[in-house]
């Protein structure tokens, strides 16, 4: 980079929708052309590049409309609180350069790449954006090679293979095969509500995505044994002690040689939890690192974190298709069932959050199950159009 920029220089790129669109979402969402918006801004093609990474890099608010300015306005203020600034401060320094100091604002970890019409980094902070702010769940698994290439898996449950060298399998035919000859890049494995995968990597491990889940991979996972989740996983690691496997999700970091645990983090829950079947494990939760022993789980909420000895079986029997109710609220069970069945599940709110035990195979419907719930607890539900109203019992 030859020269620098102030904030100000990148603002009427951030704030251009066509352009903050295609950042925020990739290529799957429009059919943008980097290259000929370039060509419209002779010179400046490091400042659109600049915004593109403090765009895809920069946490904000998920639940507001792109396109109005107060959601962009969120954006600049959370990157002039990385730089330590306030935003007064940036409008009238005029002559701050930022060249090589913004890649510390937005605190990526590796060189950020800009390469052809397509953008990628290699950072740990890229890949955590990626597992909230990246491409829609749709309908069906997805597989989205290098934020480029997308397969869609057409099934309620897919047994997905990495195979050593770059190969890729769904129950057992081969869909892509990267090739990594020049550099690092980024595989994500999107599983929609009410739908559920299995996937073998290349080390041997297995994992178990629940619905509503996303997990990440490089393609150096063979040197590197990383994944980034935003959902819920159980894991079977292989050992291998000269190559600790790391799970980083949107507020905790697992490290493990070999061991069974289940790892729940959506980004849209105020709880985080690890929990242990077999082996050791070293949990990063904010300030704190802890280590856990078998059949040990810990949580993550507000900052704090609570371990406690726990039954194991109600937090991994979901990848057996059960639910289990021993000592749950009612409030989970529902969110729960809204994620399995793909079903928005309304009215949670007014119930009495009661405690309910007993085990419900998910292979039933979801009027089965909660019919079945029903008669335990004061529950009564009506259909409206695709959504499920609850409420209590007269």
């Amino acid at each position: 980079m030859n020269k620098g920029h102030t904030f100000n220089d990148l603002e009427k790129f951030i704030f251009d929708d066509e352009l903050f669109l295609w950042a925020k979402y990739g290529p799957q969402e429009s059919n943008f052309d980097l290259e000929a918006y370039k060509k419209k801004f002779p010179g400046e093609e490091e400042k659109i590049d600049l915004a593109i990474a403090l765009i895809r890099n920069t946490s904000i608010t998920p639940d507001k409309n792109i396109f109005i300015n107060s959601y962009k306005n969120d954006l600049l203020t959370n990157i002039y609180k990385r730089a330590g600034q306030n935003r007064k401060r940036y409008h009238t320094a005029k002559k701050i350069w930022i060249a090589a100091s913004i890649l510390l604002a937005i605190s990526l970890s590796t060189t950020v790449w800009f390469l052809n019409k397509e953008y990628s980094a290699q950072s740990t902070d890229h890949c955590l954006a990626l597992l909230s702010d990246s491409v829609e769940m749709g309908n069906n698994i997805q597989i989205i090679i290098d934020e480029k290439q997308s397969i869609n898996v057409d099934k309620t449950m897919a047994s997905i293979s990495i195979e050593k060298g770059g190969v890729i399998m769904v129950d057992d035919v081969q869909v892509a095969n990267i090739k990594n000859d020049t550099e690092t890049t980024n595989s994500q494995i999107i599983v929609p509500y009410g739908k559920r995968s299995h996937m073998t990597l290349p080390d041997g491990s297995a994992l178990w995505i629940n619905s509503g889940s996303r997990v990440i991979y490089k393609s150096n996972f063979e040197e590197q044994r990383h994944l980034y989740v935003d959902g819920e996983i159980y894991l079977d690691v292989r050992r291998d002690v000269s190559r600790p496997f790391i799970v980083r999700s949107n507020r905790i970091e697992v490290k493990v040689l070999g061991t069974k645990f289940n790892v729940s983090d959506y980004h849209t829950d105020a709880q985080s939890s690890v929990t242990l079947v077999k082996g050791s494990v070293e949990v990063i939760a904010g300030e704190n690192s802890t280590k856990l022993s078998p059949n040990q789980r810990l949580a993550y909420e507000s900052g704090q974190v609570n371990v406690r000895n726990v039954d194991v079986t109600p937090y991994i029997c979901w990848k057996d298709d059960i639910i289990n109710f021993n000592d749950m609220k009612l409030h989970d069970i529902l969110k729960s069932l809204s994620r399995y069945y793909n079903i928005p599940i309304e009215g949670i709110e007014s119930l009495d959050n009661e405690t309910c035990y007993g085990n419900m195979d998910l292979n039933l419907s979801i009027d089965e199950v909660l019919e079945a719930i029903s008669h335990t607890v004061s529950l009564s539900y009506r259909r409206e159009g695709n959504k499920i109203i609850v409420y209590t019992q007269p």
